[in-house]
């Protein structure tokens, strides 16, 4: 019942109001924005990086973990399932409050790939800024790893360059090891990073076409492939290949479990309401999401049609075909990015184009 309870967790969505007003394409030219960007970043997958540069992604992480708690973050919607912002937090905390806040409105509608876009851009720009990190945003190519990823070396146990290995079960899955095995999170109660490797996710999800398939199966290079040759000029059915129930997106997500997994806490007790909210507490939420943000990329360089193509609703649906990413009201690209008082206003057009005045980064 637990498995069940977090799963409406997990895909109860209530709506949001946006300007009703449906739109398939930017309207600004990639050369007009891209004139701003000199000197693209170079995104590379984890384990392209050295010793070294590990070593600074993981600190600087653990860094932005001990920065104090900012009085600007603004939630911006009345919630019951989720914990107040806790003045004891960090500055690493409010940004995953942010997508606590938000998650009704961030998944299954049109803002699913652009917010996370500018959510992990977000992020390495903080390290950048308050920790002093001089490298780049890593990704982590699971599909490199589908066939066996709990024996992945994504998952090294060494103390100063490792992301650290799946949780100690008499221990509520507490990662014990690698260089996030100190790190507190805040939400939805004090803990450590927690991790619980799950092949098979979805046995108690009885509504699904294939509750007894193994999560592994929809994270291989065909997959992303299939969806990065696929849907031509088509941003609903791109993305609905990503996000849709047992895609490649919530699959990662569930495989490597715990915080990932938005599960609770045994110190969270009984009336704690799992779900999406806080699965950025695992630092290899960000490297799962810049992977995701990478086959858009790759898919929106495909086709011309591509490359501005966007269309969602505002009010997230799960189980209705006709809809994969939102009912109306409709999103468009003047449709602002809603970041709850921490950061500048963004809308969609300012992230649809990686090399545009607002972003500046490629992916090897």
């Amino acid at each position: 019942m637990r498995t069940l309870s977090l799963l409406f967790a997990f895909l109860s969505i209530i709506g949001i109001i946006a300007s009703p007003v449906e739109e398939t394409s930017t309207q600004a030219t990639e050369a007009s924005t891209a004139s701003r960007c000199r000197n693209p970043e170079v995104r590379r997958e984890w384990r392209k990086f050295s010793s070294a540069e590990k070593a600074a992604y993981i600190s600087a992480v653990n860094c932005l973990a001990q920065k104090p708690h900012t009085s600007s973050l603004k939630p911006v919607y009345p919630r019951s399932n989720i914990p107040s912002v806790s003045e004891d937090s960090s500055y690493y905390d409010d940004m995953i409050y942010i997508h606590m806040d938000q998650t009704d409105q961030i998944h299954y509608t049109g803002l699913f790939l652009p917010w996370h876009r500018w959510f992990v851009n977000e992020h390495v720009q903080q390290l950048k800024a308050q920790c002093g990190y001089k490298g780049v945003m890593p990704y982590w190519d699971w599909s490199q790893d589908s066939l066996s990823l709990d024996n992945s070396s994504i998952f090294s146990t060494n103390s100063v360059t490792g992301l650290g290995g799946f949780g100690d079960p008499l221990q509520d899955y507490r990662v014990t090891t690698g260089g996030f095995s100190n790190m507190t999170v805040a939400y939805p109660v004090k803990h450590n990073i927690r991790r619980q490797f799950t092949l098979f996710p979805y046995l108690e999800w009885y509504w699904l076409q294939r509750p007894t398939e193994a999560a592994n199966v929809t994270i291989t290079k065909a997959y992303v492939d299939a969806a990065i040759n696929g849907y031509v000029g088509d941003f609903v059915g791109f993305q609905n290949a990503t996000e849709k129930a047992q895609a490649f997106h919530p699959n990662i997500h569930m495989i490597v479990g715990g915080d990932m997994a938005g599960t609770c806490p045994t110190a969270a007790g009984s009336s704690c309401i799992g779900g999406s909210t806080w699965t950025p507490n695992d630092p290899i939420f960000f490297l799962h999401h810049a992977n995701i943000d990478r086959i858009w990329y790759l898919w929106q360089r495909k086709n011309p049609a591509n490359a501005n193509a966007f269309k969602g609703g505002s009010v997230s649906t799960y189980t209705d075909p006709e809809y994969p990413n939102g009912y109306p009201p409709w999103l468009n690209t003047t449709t602002v990015i809603p970041t709850d008082g921490m950061f500048p206003s963004k809308t969609i057009q300012n992230m649809l184009n990686t090399v545009g005045g607002d972003l500046c980064y490629i992916y090897q």
